[in-house]
């Protein structure tokens, strides 16, 4: 502890008077010094003038201390709230600050503690805050990238789905041309037996695949000109039918439909 010039001396009473015993183990001065005694970081001369306080709240005025300073310097009796704080002054402890404040509460160094305790809480709340926002963010960014990966995958299943459609569709189109070319080829062969019948027969389930070859076929199967050419006798021609079947072809795209059209025409003048 520092050595300090000059001197304090303090008087239970005032000159003349009989300080007051009181009624407990202590008397009414004692009691006043020793509650201030534990307060941390007072200087001696405000200490004491808080313990005349005291005595002369505590008894009524009927005892008043007398106080006599000489000191050249400020002088401190409890100094365990200097030497606390020397020890957590420089780290960033907040539970350490917090037990300061709890303990020392009456220490001049209580608020330095408080406000060293509020900066360092309100940076941690910052850094929550902080840390909560970047979570958000993080959160975000992982619900977008699941979001986009979904999508992307939407649409791969959509790609493969209509992929697979297509492949179908050409499968199904390429088996539809092959029986449609096996029907006409086995009609064709049997117009060259004349048996018209069964060729009319293959033809028109080709026909129904929209076969403009298979339609024209048909129609030829019913055309007078065609039947002449072929020498058929045993098959009546039907013009109606004829039409009906070149129109169909037609419709399907042949081109040579329409000459066969008007070579019907000119049969019905």
């Amino acid at each position: 502890m520092e050595k300090t010039q000059g001197m304090l001396v303090a008087f239970a009473t005032a000159a003349d008077d009989v300080a007051q015993d009181g009624t407990g183990r202590n008397s009414p001065f004692t009691t006043a010094l020793l509650k201030r005694l534990e307060e941390p970081g007072v200087e001696i001369g405000l200490m004491f003038r808080r313990v005349a306080s005291d005595v002369i709240t505590n008894t009524g005025g009927r005892q008043r201390p007398e106080i006599q300073i000489s000191l050249l310097s400020e002088y401190y009796l409890n100094q365990n709230d200097r030497l606390t704080w020397d020890r957590i002054k420089d780290r960033d402890d907040v539970a350490a600050l917090r037990e300061f404040v709890i303990k020392y509460p009456s220490s001049p160094l209580a608020i330095t503690a408080r406000n060293r305790l509020d900066l360092l809480e309100a940076r941690a709340r910052e850094d929550e805050r902080r840390e909560a926002e970047a979570k958000r963010v993080a959160e975000e960014q992982k619900r977008r990238e699941a979001l986009r990966q979904q999508q992307e995958e939407q649409r791969r299943q959509e790609a493969l789905r209509q992929q697979q459609e297509e492949q179908k569709r050409r499968e199904a189109l390429r088996r539809q041309q092959e029986e449609q070319a096996s029907l006409l080829k086995r009609g064709e062969q049997f117009v060259a037996k004349g048996d018209l019948a069964a060729a009319r027969s293959l033809f028109e389930r080709a026909a129904e695949m929209r076969d403009a070859r298979a339609a024209f076929a048909l129609a030829e199967t019913y055309d007078p000109i065609m039947l002449r050419r072929w020498g058929e006798q045993g098959f009546a021609p039907d013009i109606a039918m004829a039409r009906t079947w070149y129109e169909r072809a037609r419709e399907f795209g042949s081109s040579e439909a329409s000459q066969r059209l008007l070579m019907l025409a000119s049969q019905d003048k």
